[in-house]
């Protein structure tokens, strides 16, 4: 849960370079799962050989109704109710509990720290309007991709509501990140 604390101060820097500040940020359980799975996807496309964040750190991906979701990550939010130790995230916001993000990031192995913030750095280059999107609008656009109307598709075939979606499937798949 720590390296998904550190992509929630990531996004809030985000949010605060795209707004100006964040209080009252959209940034809620619904858009930080959308979000982690766009900039987790989009971090395959850069150019270089080493393991992807789909590969290791967010790498349990399911279809469910409103998208594409990394099921850990979920069900750690569930049982935690958004409760973490330096943010609480919510239905519509997500709030820091400390200032002192110094202490989550001693707490992360460097390479990861690298490896997210050069997602976003990615992301907030190639894919800017990300952040701007509503979580809905996020998950119409995550309904576009294939790995999810394939996965979801055999999930409610056999009356489930969520099916894990392989890591080669969202890796090799055209992304799709605007409308």
């Amino acid at each position: 849960m720590k390296c998904f604390e550190f992509f929630l101060h990531k996004t809030l820097e985000w949010y605060v370079e795209t707004f100006g500040n964040e209080d009252h940020n959209n940034i809620s359980v619904l858009k930080s799962m959308k979000l982690l799975f766009f900039i987790s996807a989009a971090e395959v496309s850069m150019d270089d050989q080493r393991e992807k964040l789909v590969d290791r750190m967010f790498s349990n991906y399911v279809a469910m109704p409103f998208g594409h979701v990394e099921s850990e990550i979920y069900s750690e939010l569930l049982n935690r109710k958004g409760d973490l130790e330096y943010f609480t995230i919510a239905n519509n916001t997500t709030i820091r509990k400390s200032s002192d993000i110094q202490g989550l990031i001693r707490q992360i192995d460097q390479n990861d720290l690298n490896q997210i913030s050069n997602a976003f750095t990615w992301v907030k280059i190639y894919h800017p309007q990300l952040i701007k999107y509503s979580a809905f609008q996020l998950v119409e656009l995550s309904h576009i991709w294939y790995s999810w109307r394939k996965y979801y598709k055999l999930a409610t075939s056999t009356g489930s509501r969520s099916k894990k979606i392989p890591t080669e499937e969202i890796k090799k798949e055209v992304k799709i990140f605007n409308f």
